[in-house]
Parts: structure tokens; C-alpha cells; sequence
């Protein structure tokens, strides 16, 4: 190559670029490495990198220029590999379904690079965010969420661990989404963090989805449970139907069996008690047949309810005051002396349709369940009122009261919680008012006593034969 003039063995080009860079270094100007191309021998053009510098004589004056060329041909091609390489990385990137970003650990996530999956994801363009240019990227995480984020990030940086979670941000149209990140910090040589790195993706229709199944899952259990009590109801409703019809089977012919004797003893007490004349009066023996009588009494009404349990009852409806058939059912029933019984009649009180029978029947058992609800001494209030649509009989005593849990089951049939009980008095009661088309309700604490509410209607009920 010796002897060769620059311009026929260097490309057009190059050639430029060798001749600008000469006549800088000839005026003292530094000039850098630069990288041309030589035409060799056989025509093919090799890259070189060409560094040359200027000598000077004693007096400063220029005296030529020196340069060392090296062929950079293995260089370049590694270069435009890794070219190629980078822009097959960058085409990845920017086609990921999210946002890939990097970014500085300070509190505004200072952005340092973002794919152009922002826009699609945020509404804004990766120029908005660069460099916080017209917003950070805290700007749009929710606030409640940025502390959290901050926090979080700088535990699993001090563990060095990647983070993934989940959040709301807001975007440019103002639209509230939900995002997954996952991201992990990038240290320099010397362990030194240099910058946050991740990736953010849309799951706003994951999390509907989620939610939809959640209350789907909710709206289930309250089905199975919905359905499980129903069953269960329906269980209990069926032992019950059991007992009752077995007892309805066995009631009628033990209630008669029961009666025939008691019949027996009741003329018996009877009889002694003409027998005994006054000088033969022993007032021991006529206490015990009194004692007789009232238990008498007793397992008449017991057999009277177990009856009712194998016949139908039979309804006369006649227009009635319903004042009367309480006096009238007060009158057949022995109020012990320690209790008080106060009548506050309404005595203006609407005639209403009923049967005074099955009424009086009613009021006699409301009337015993009170007075066995008193151990000592105590007071029944019976109120009666009326309005346009119902007449009410309110019974109000300050016995030992009734527990919440019992109340649930008061007027079922054979649920009782008094010794001796059958558990059948408040069951006829309520099928008696609800052969009235009425209502019957109960209000009762322990230790405070019991509110019964009787409701008939002032219409006429349908007649039940």
C-alpha cells in the first residue's frame, strides 16, 4: 500500500471523512478515533479504525502525521449482532400484552424507560412518563395504595426479593383499573442498586370475574344452607306429624279408658261428702277430698286435650262480646289469693263473630298458663281493645317469664316445660285462633313475666265444620 494515495484506497466516503479529519489534526485541532472503510486489493471492503496524530518541529511547524489503522471488521460484526439482537429485544418488549418499565427507587418512580404497552394500558404515551415529563408514575397509583407500595418495595429490596402485587391506578381517561407488577431491583458492579425493573399488567376483568365468582360462591352457601334447614324443618316437621298421629291414635282410646275410672273416683269423693254428716266431719279427711277433687279436675282437662287430638273440632260462629266470654271463663276458674287478677275492659268494645266455647277455651288456658308461670305472689292483667280491623285481648302477668330459645316453640304441640305437662294447652290455643283467622303473639323476659296478644278480626271467619 505504500505510495497509495488515500483516495484510491479508501471508499468515496471514507475518503471525506479521512480528508476533514487530516486537515483538522494538520490546524492542531484533536481529532478522535475514527472508523472508515478500505478497499482492499481484491475489491472487498474491510472497516478499520484509523487514530492518527500530528508531529511538529523544533519551531512547532507541522511536519507530517503518523496514524495506526486496525481492522474492526470482527467488532462490527459483533456490533451489529448485538444490533439486531437489541432491536429483536425491543420488538419483544413493546408487543408484551402489559407495560414493561425501569425505573428509579425514589417516591415518584421516576421513569427511565417504558414499552409502549403503556399507552394501551394507561392512555399514556411512554414521553409522559419519561423523566416524570408531565406526570409520575405515582401520580397514578391510587393513594391509598402508595405507601403500601413504597413499604413494600423497599422490604423485598433489602432482602433482595422480587415483588408481586396487586393495585388500582388511574388512568388518563380517568377509568380505575386493576393491575399486576412484578418486578425486581437491578444492582451495578460495585452492589450498588441502581434502578427498579418490571413489568404491569391489566387484570380489571380478572378481578370482576373473581368478584363474580365470589358472590356466586356466596349466593351458593346461602342456597345449601337455605335448602339444609329447609330439609331439616321438613324432618322435624315430619316427627312431629308422627307423634301426633300416634298420639292422635292412642288418645282417643286411652282418653276413654282414663275417663271411665275417673268417672268412678269423682262420684266416689262425691258420695263421701254426702256421707259424712257434721258430727262424723273429720277436717282431715274432707281437705284430701278436696285435694281429690282438684286433681280430678286436673286429669279431666289433661284427657279433654289428648281428645281434642283425635276428633276435629267443630266451630259455631255467633256475634259475641268478647268482654262476656272472658267473665264467664274467669268465673270457672279458681284463682289462688296470692294473685291479683285486674279486668281492663274496653267497654265499648266491637261485637266480633267467633265461637264462645272454643274462646272461653282459649282464655281459660292462657289464664292457667299464667297463673302456674307465678310461684308466689303475683298479678294478671287482662285487656281488651279493639280498632277497625281487630279486636285484642292482651294478657299480661309478671310470672318467672319465658327464655327467647323456648319462644321459638311455645305453640308447638307436645313442647312443654312445666312438670306434669302434656304440651298440648298453648298448641290448641293457637289452631283455635287460627281456626278465627287470627293471630296470637307472645312478648316475654325471664324473671320479668309474659305478654300473650290474642288478634281476631272483626270480619266474619269461615266457618270450619
Amino acid at each position: 500500500m505504500l505510495g497509495e494515495s488515500f483516495s484510491k484506497i479508501l471508499t468515496p466516503k471514507s475518503f471525506e471523512i479521512a480528508v476533514k479529519n487530516f486537515k483538522q489534526g494538520i490546524v492542531g485541532q484533536n481529532v478522535s478515533p475514527y472508523e472508515v472503510e478500505l478497499v482492499r486489493k481484491d475489491g472487498n471492503i474491510v472497516p478499520i479504525e484509523l487514530n492518527m496524530t500530528t508531529h511538529y518541529d523544533v519551531n512547532g511547524k507541522v511536519t507530517g502525521r503518523l496514524g495506526i489503522s486496525r481492522d474492526i471488521t470482527k467488532r462490527k460484526k459483533a456490533e451489529e449482532e448485538l444490533k439486531i439482537q437489541n432491536s429483536r429485544y425491543m420488538a419483544l418488549i413493546h408487543n408484551i400484552d402489559g407495560m414493561v418499565y425501569r425505573v428509579a427507587n425514589d417516591k415518584d418512580w421516576t421513569v427511565e424507560f417504558v414499552s409502549d404497552g403503556c399507552y394501551e394500558l394507561t392512555g399514556y404515551k411512554p414521553v409522559d412518563l419519561i423523566n416524570n415529563n408531565k406526570l409520575s408514575f405515582n401520580d397514578m397509583i391510587l393513594p391509598k395504595y402508595q405507601q403500601y407500595l413504597w413499604d413494600l418495595w423497599q422490604k423485598k429490596l433489602r432482602n433482595r426479593e422480587t415483588v408481586e402485587v396487586e393495585y388500582e391506578m388511574k388512568t388518563a381517561s380517568g377509568e380505575i383499573i386493576w393491575v399486576w407488577e412484578r418486578g425486581t431491583g437491578v444492582w451495578d458492579d460495585n452492589n450498588q442498586l441502581d434502578h427498579l425493573e418490571g413489568i404491569i399488567s391489566d387484570i380489571t376483568t380478572r378481578k370482576k370475574i373473581e368478584r363474580e365468582l365470589e358472590q356466586y360462591r356466596k349466593h351458593l352457601e346461602e342456597l345449601v344452607e337455605k335448602r339444609t334447614q329447609e330439609i331439616k324443618d321438613m324432618q322435624s316437621e315430619m316427627i312431629k306429624k308422627e307423634r301426633l298421629s300416634v298420639l292422635g291414635q292412642l288418645s282417643g282410646s286411652i282418653g276413654y279408658e282414663l275417663r271411665n275410672p275417673l268417672g268412678v273416683i269423682s262420684n266416689s269423693v262425691y258420695f263421701l261428702n254426702m256421707k259424712l254428716n257434721d258430727k262424723d266431719k273429720d277436717e282431715k279427711v274432707i281437705k284430701h277430698l278436696g285435694f281429690l277433687k282438684d286433681e280430678i279436675m286436673v286429669a279431666d282437662r289433661l284427657i279433654s286435650e289428648l281428645l281434642r287430638y283425635s276428633e276435629e273440632d267443630i266451630f259455631y260462629f255467633t256475634e259475641t262480646n268478647i268482654n262476656k266470654i272472658i267473665r264467664a271463663s274467669i268465673s270457672e276458674i279458681k284463682i289462688p289469693k296470692r294473685i291479683e287478677l285486674k279486668l281492663n275492659f274496653d267497654e265499648k268494645i266491637n261485637l266480633i263473630q267467633l265461637d264462645p266455647e272454643q274462646m272461653a277455651d282459649v282464655i281459660q288456658k292462657i289464664i292457667y298458663n299464667s297463673i302456674n308461670a307465678i310461684s308466689e305472689d303475683g298479678k294478671i292483667e287482662i285487656k281488651t281493645q279493639s280498632n277497625s280491623e281487630f279486636t285484642e285481648i292482651i294478657f299480661t302477668d309478671n310470672g318467672e317469664g319465658i327464655s327467647e330459645e323456648n319462644q321459638k316453640h311455645i305453640f308447638e304441640p307436645l313442647f312443654t316445660t312445666k312438670k306434669g305437662g302434656i304440651g298440648l294447652g298453648l298448641a290448641i290455643v293457637k289452631n283455635i285462633i287460627d281456626s278465627h283467622n287470627g293471630e296470637i303473639d307472645i312478648k316475654s323476659e325471664v324473671g320479668k313475666g309474659t305478654i300473650f296478644t290474642i288478634k281476631l278480626r272483626n270480619e266474619k271467619p269461615q266457618s270450619k265444620i
